[in-house]
């Protein structure tokens, strides 16, 4: 609404310039004229001034949710790392251990895995849910409560080795769900990605839960 007033009022403006320059305004009238002339050359400088301090306002925020989103990411795929390890180094512990029943959930007591904490202020912070789009909200926030529901599954006492491969292999395909939903983000704040690309794109990664997985 703003701009468009301003448009009209610079549309104006330059009305009167113009008439006054070719004298067709009468001598009377000119003195309210430059009134007017200055009146609408302040109020468009003000507004200039309004308009490029929100917008550089609006850059600042981008980026700083750009930044957010990039650190979260790097903490999904530190997470992602761990889990393809993990197996390996379960493996080397129960390698060397002097029981022979030594089981996962012992040496997961003995040494619980971090679980990525930055991942979660994006759909729990005030600031981060007044900017991302609504869709990547509400998927990435189900990707992360499905990713710490088999977290809570394999830290329990009762969790078996034999399952171990099958939970590594679904934890690993929802953290990268969820560092694909976060680099669409990305897109969308630098305007690389429109509304229909992200609903189109998260629904593509939505379909990889429901491919064959084998234990």
């Amino acid at each position: 609404m703003l701009l468009a007033i301003t448009t009209v009022l610079i549309a104006l403006g330059v009305a009167i310039a113009f008439a006054k320059g070719k004298d067709k305004i009468a001598k009377k009238w000119q003195p309210i004229a430059d009134y007017i002339l200055t009146m609408i050359g302040v109020f468009v400088g003000v507004t200039a001034a309004l308009l490029l301090t929100e917008f550089s306002t609006l850059r600042s925020e981008r980026e700083k949710t750009g930044r957010l989103l990039v650190v979260a990411a790097e903490d999904l795929q530190r997470y992602n790392r761990d889990i393809q390890r993990f197996p390996v180094v379960y493996k080397a512990f129960k390698d060397k251990a002097t029981s022979a029943d030594y089981r996962i959930a012992k040496y997961l007591n003995q040494n619980p895995r971090r679980f990525p904490a930055l991942p979660k202020l994006l759909v729990t912070s005030e600031y981060a849910l007044s900017k991302l789009h609504p869709a990547t909200i509400q998927q990435l926030g189900d990707t992360l409560a499905n990713l710490q529901r088999m977290y809570d599954i394999v830290h329990r006492d009762e969790f078996a080795d034999d399952d171990l491969q099958l939970y590594v292999g679904l934890m690993d395909i929802e953290s990268k769900i969820a560092i694909a939903l976060i680099d669409l983000e990305v897109g969308y704040q630098t305007g690389q990605v429109t509304d229909d690309m992200m609903v189109k794109q998260q629904q593509v990664l939505m379909r990889e839960r429901l491919k064959p997985h084998r234990n």
